[in-house]
């Protein structure tokens, strides 16, 4: 979307608040998880950065020299349809409309941002943001 259309965008606004994590943190968190010696259930969020869409695009925008970079919010039925044509299969497009309506809508991160909502990974956007850059 940045290279062929200069933008970045979803079905959901620039204002909503999104965790993100890093692989690194991943396999950092599944290490840990993995040499702990404890019983029953344990649900621990993996979380590296929360951002909106609006300082997610900032700082890629940034990383690759298009400060101006913007954000556009799609309907699901645009979204969908430029998926389509752009030749992700029906399904797959469909279940990426349904991730992000889930965003919009806050369904997916509701518990974690009303429990603790606290990003307890290392690599934050700003560094992953380097990283796309050098592979822009």
């Amino acid at each position: 979307m940045i290279k062929g259309a200069g933008i970045m965008g979803a079905n959901f606004p620039a204002s909503n608040r999104i965790p993100l994590v890093h692989p690194e943190d991943i396999a950092n968190a599944a290490a840990e998880e993995l040499q702990k010696n404890q019983e029953g259930k344990n649900i621990r969020y993996i979380i590296s950065d929360v951002k909106t869409p609006s300082e997610i695009v900032k700082a890629f925008g940034t990383a690759i020299g298009k400060p101006e970079l913007p954000w556009i919010e799609f309907t699901d039925e645009q979204y969908f349809g430029g998926m389509t044509q752009a030749g992700v299969p029906e399904e797959m497009a469909g279940l990426y409309t349904e991730m992000g309506s889930g965003l919009r809508n806050e369904t997916i991160v509701a518990d974690f941002l009303n429990n603790d909502g606290i990003a307890t990974g290392k690599i934050k956007l700003e560094d992953f943001a380097k990283e796309f850059a050098s592979k822009f």
